[in-house]
């Protein structure tokens, strides 16, 4: 016998109409209508009624995005007085750069204090020709104390103390270049310190060696020591000794002691002519 289909019924059910001509016990909540046109998209500007209930209890709870805005607004609120913070690393930078400012302008002043004086250059009293038409002068040697920049003295009891001011030049380069210049004015020949600037050997070496450059007690300043000429190729070696002293006009005077040291070593040169040169 064949079976015969239940007439479906149009859009009562959203199972199949097998399904419930078979079970017609089963509840009516399995079969709903099926509306004829099925409700489009959220209209545009216009939302669902779900989705403002949704809206409604995100903003009842408290979120992230709600108290990002507080924190903004206490921020927008809050005065800007940067007493209120607590000590950082850019506040304490400024402070810490103070005593060293302080140490600055305390060497700056010091500095400034500094009171320099330089031998000044004197003309030559005469004329000695030399037997070398050249010559070279090695760096004056000098003893250790009178190597720095202080002026020295020596007291009465023999002890040398430094004076306060100081030269204005190294002292072994200030007589070398003052003892070369002496002793090309004196003999008119070529003469320079070393290094030797000219192409053409020297035909002579001048070193002088001092054990003793000082202002004395009794008022005057004095030099001593050794000077040795070395011939490159005729002539013999020498090696003189040599002590001079000249007056001070002013004992205890920087100025005087500097121009005392020049007047010595015009004199040195004059002796070195005469001696060494000849």
């Amino acid at each position: 016998m064949r079976r015969t289909r239940s007439p479906r019924s149009p859009r009562h059910c959203r199972s199949s109409p097998i399904a419930c001509a078979r079970w017609p016990s089963r509840p009516a909540t399995r079969c709903r209508p099926i509306p004829e046109t099925l409700p489009s998209r959220a209209t545009p500007g216009r939302r669902s009624a779900r989705s403002r209930t949704r809206r409604r209890r995100s903003s009842a709870l408290p979120g992230p995005s709600s108290a990002n805005r507080t924190l903004s607004s206490l921020d927008v609120n809050m005065p800007r007085n940067r007493s209120v913070f607590p000590p950082t690393m850019k506040t304490l930078a400024p402070l810490a750069l103070v005593p060293l400012a302080l140490a600055t302008l305390a060497l700056g002043g010091c500095a400034s204090k500094e009171v320099r004086f330089a031998s000044l250059a004197l003309a030559p009293s005469q004329h000695i020709a030399s037997h070398y038409a050249s010559a070279v002068v090695a760096a004056v040697t000098l003893p250790s104390y009178a190597d720095s920049q202080d002026i020295y003295e020596q007291k009465a009891d023999g002890s040398i103390v430094a004076l306060g001011p100081l030269w204005a030049d190294d002292p072994s380069r200030a007589m070398t270049l003052q003892l070369s210049r002496d002793l090309s004015a004196v003999t008119g020949a070529k003469i320079a310190p070393e290094p030797w600037p000219f192409r053409a050997e020297p035909d002579a070496r001048i070193d002088v060696r001092m054990d003793e450059m000082l202002a004395t007690a009794t008022g005057g300043f004095r030099i001593a020591g050794q000077y040795f000429v070395a011939p490159e190729n005729d002539g013999g070696d020498r090696a003189r000794s040599f002590s001079i002293s000249v007056p001070l006009s002013d004992p205890g005077s920087a100025a005087a002691i500097a121009a005392a040291r020049a007047a010595a070593v015009s004199r040195l040169a004059e002796q070195i002519v005469r001696k060494g040169l000849r």
